[in-house]
């Protein structure tokens, strides 16, 4: 058996795709497979994609006709793949040449179904890096914890993780079909809570290109994170599996510019809020400012008449008038 597999989703990334596809067959450990996925690319990536095929027997390619978004993407890869565990990389990103041993030793040793590896180096266009890991709370790597606390704690990035593929299997996780970004907060959510607990290390980097046009730099970006989470939510209710305890909720940058989106976020927050309001320390003052401005807005209309639509605009303003009357 093959032991790991790469999954990659390609759209448009001929400038970046072959440093990204030289890390994954530059791994320390060789007996991997690269399954590399042309979601309908209109540039040069699919000859870059048939190129590497020909030249390296773990790459394995599927091409599909029309771009159908990366969860469909990832999907289809991990229909089809061999691998004892799965790793998922982006095609503009790259990873150290030890990074998926560090994460398979531990996994193997103790017989693990999810291993997080928090270290990252964000990488700019100009040039510049940033180098960091995702321990957000007070703990210590090569460790077990609770996914709770992991789930509040640790960014929800599907690059963090290694996943063993029989588990993603039984337990029927696959990525949501809702576009536009977020999917990682539901494929990781899902596949942590439902293991109990999580191994934790913290190994060589995963190098996060950071690019001007991607879908995080997206303006309103934030809803579709939020329809993840309600995914998530309502996936984990179905399964009889509480969420009390649980980071259910994401504002970031939103703008409740319709009458669909302020609905849509309306009746989650009133399905969420005992949630929310038993562990506030989960949640930004962005986050519990929405909660608050949109509760006490019976309806849309009422919301228009007293506050900005951009509720990044409302959250700065309200930050402005407590400078104001504490300075």
């Amino acid at each position: 058996m093959t032991d790991i597999s790469i999954i990659t989703p390609v759209f448009n990334t001929e400038r970046w795709l072959p440093r990204c596809i030289e890390s994954a067959l530059n791994q320390s450990i060789r007996n991997i497979e690269l399954i590399l996925v042309d979601d309908g690319s209109t540039d040069g990536s699919g000859a870059i994609l048939k190129e590497a095929a020909i030249h390296d027997s773990r790459v394995r390619c599927i091409f599909f006709p029309h771009h159908q978004g990366v969860s469909q993407a990832r999907n289809a890869a991990l229909d089809v793949a061999s691998g004892e565990y799965v790793f998922f990389l982006d095609s503009d990103d790259w990873i150290d040449a030890s990074h998926l041993e560090s994460m398979l030793g531990p996994a193997r040793q103790q017989n693990l179904n999810v291993v997080i590896n928090t270290c990252y180096e964000k990488n700019f266009e100009d040039g510049h890096a940033e180098r960091g890991s995702h321990f957000g709370f007070n703990g210590k790597a090569g460790c077990f914890y609770p996914s709770a606390v992991v789930q509040s704690s640790i960014l929800q990035a599907l690059c963090l993780r290694l996943y063993r593929r029989s588990f993603l299997n039984e337990k029927q996780i696959r990525f949501p079909l809702i576009s536009g970004g977020g999917e990682d907060l539901y494929f990781t959510g899902l596949a942590e809570v439902l293991n109990k607990q999580v191994f934790v290390i913290e190994g060589p980097c995963y190098h996060y290109y950071q690019r001007q046009g991607s879908l995080v730099h997206k303006k309103d970006h934030a809803l579709p994170y939020v329809r993840n989470l309600k995914a998530l939510y309502d996936d984990l209710s179905a399964r009889g599996v509480s969420c009390d305890d649980l980071k259910m909720f994401y504002c970031g940058v939103i703008e409740l510019d319709t009458q669909e989106k302020f609905d849509f976020i309306r009746n989650y927050l009133v399905e969420i809020e005992p949630i929310i309001r038993k562990h506030p320390e989960y949640y930004t003052g962005h986050d519990l400012l929405l909660l608050d401005i949109v509760l006490e807005s019976p309806d849309y209309s009422s919301f228009l008449l007293h506050h900005h639509p951009n509720i990044a605009i409302e959250f700065i303003r309200s930050k402005m008038k407590f400078t104001q009357n504490n300075g």
